[in-house]
């Protein structure tokens, strides 16, 4: 029997190998051998050792060139190239890069999300376990971005179109009463007014439940943790209504830009009209922004219809203004030229993130597929565009604003087969998928038929390319369900 048949047939009676009878073999072969053939040994073991050192090639890339190859993944992507193996999770765990993954995805300072997510950053006083909440937050993060349900409620007898979301709260209005549902401590606190008067124009935000009345108009603000109430009488009708904190934006009828602290005194912002010239209309919609770190910032965001020098283009403008306000003082002004096939309908601005994002819409009726995302960044003072080839469906369905922009995601509320689901559309991805989708055997059970929409992407392995101007694939769309909301919270 030759040597490697005697070392072969060293197993237990499991047909494991023997690894003690088969350690003394080699260990009295080594004895056996002349220097010559433990050299040529040697040589084969750095081989078979230097085969096995493919991916610490990695470990000499220099720090520069690795910061370049995060900023061209996704997040989701970066967490999984981590643990492609031990030399690149070394690699990538490096303080330098942590350091820059958090500033490129978390634009705010981490204390902020902290207290967003209902947690005192002091309670967590080890590094330790500051960094595995950090790690739960974002894979949390790419669980929601990939429609892994995280919790669900349900809340029974809710009026249609009566029902708000903010910072992990549901409000719900009941003719003149409005339900405030916590839904991390589980408690609910109504409100009316002093008059039971039926608010018809109301906000819940982080802090406030704000509600507006007549007769005199005025506003009450309502704080969510202590319970007591603040009112303000106003000079006009109220036209738009946003909060942040303790501060309420109001935008009157006549055009007057409100500022409120609730339980002090109300402010008026002085500002300059839009740069126009004989061929622009007035504004046509105005919205009001606070920054969410510092509140002695202010942006006015305003939309202007413009027409163009050329008779011969068919096209409608419309002019996006932006004004930064800093202690009620206007600091800068900033403009963006969108076009549109068609004469807009509707303009909408919103928070589309947690991090002072603003998601811009000038709404049309169009089937052109090619779809403009415009966004402004308050904390760097900055508008960016990303275009996106949108099936002609899709595009109609932005009219009627029943779906959310997060991110670079547009969420629509959709019936498959009578079940309640959301379509969700990843932008620089190209990616398009449908959340909580009945399963086979339900469609089975009904008369429609199974749409082909692509598995979730954070069941696949590869790692997809950037697209910012791609088709995404035709496919037959379920039926729109008017009557769903959808909201945006990553700190929940």
């Amino acid at each position: 029997m030759s040597f490697c048949e005697s070392f072969e047939a060293l197993r237990l009676s499991d047909g494991r190998p023997d690894i003690t009878s088969r350690r003394l073999l080699l260990k009295n072969l080594i004895s056996c051998l002349v220097s010559s053939e433990i050299r040529f040994l040697q040589e084969q073991l750095e081989k078979i050792q230097q085969s096995k050192k493919g991916n610490e090639i990695f470990m000499e890339i220099p720090h520069e060139l690795c910061i370049k190859i995060i900023n061209g993944l996704y997040l989701e992507d970066l967490l999984r190239m981590r643990l492609a193996c031990r030399s690149w999770y070394k690699k990538f765990r490096n303080v330098d890069f942590c350091v820059h993954i958090l500033k490129r995805y978390y634009q705010m300072p981490l204390d902020y999300y902290f207290k967003r997510s209902g947690l005192d950053y002091s309670e967590l006083e080890e590094v330790k376990d500051k960094g595995s909440w950090i790690q739960t937050f974002t894979i949390n993060r790419i669980r929601r971005e990939n429609g892994i349900v995280n919790r669900m409620y349900h809340i029974k007898n809710i009026p249609s179109r009566s029902i708000s979301y903010c910072n992990s709260r549901v409000a719900i209005q009941n003719r003149e009463i409005i339900e405030v549902h916590d839904l991390l401590s589980e408690k609910l606190n109504s409100f009316m007014t002093p008059t039971r008067e039926q608010m018809n124009k109301w906000l819940l935000s982080d802090e406030y439940l704000i509600g507006l009345i007549h007769s005199p108009t005025k506003l009450l603000a309502w704080n969510l943790n202590s319970m007591t109430v603040h009112s303000i009488r106003l000079p006009a009708e109220v036209l738009n209504l946003s909060a942040s904190r303790c501060q309420v934006g109001i935008v009157t009828v006549s055009s007057e830009i409100l500022i409120w602290t609730v339980g002090g005194a109300l402010k008026k912002l002085q500002i300059t009209k839009p740069d126009t010239d004989y061929q622009e209309d007035e504004v046509v919609a105005v919205d009001i922004f606070f920054h969410s770190e510092d509140k002695e910032i202010v942006f006015l965001i305003s939309y202007s219809r413009t027409k163009l020098k050329s008779n011969l283009d068919t096209r409608h403008a419309t002019k996006i203004t932006v004004q930064i306000f800093i202690a009620e003082a206007l600091t800068m002004t900033q403009h963006y030229m969108l076009y549109t096939s068609t004469e807009p309908h509707k303009y909408r601005s919103t928070l589309i993130s947690n991090d002072n994002i603003i998601g811009i819409e000038v709404m049309e009726l169009t089937s052109d597929t090619l779809y403009k995302h415009v966004t402004y960044d308050m904390n760097k003072r900055q508008f960016y565009c990303l275009e996106v080839h949108l099936y002609p469906d899709v595009t109609k369905s932005l009219s009627k604003q029943n779906h959310l922009f997060w991110r670079d995601q547009i969420f629509r509320p959709v019936f498959t087969a009578a079940f309640a689901s959301i379509q969700v559309i990843t932008m620089t991805k190209s990616l398009n998928e449908v959340w909580n989708e009945p399963s086979k055997t339900q469609y089975s059970s009904c008369s429609f038929s199974r749409p082909n929409f692509k598995q979730s992407p954070i069941l696949l392995s590869e790692t997809r390319t950037q697209s910012t101007c791609r088709a995404i694939e035709i496919m037959s769309f379920p039926i729109l369900a008017d009557e769903a909301r959808i909201w945006g919270d990553d700190s929940f």
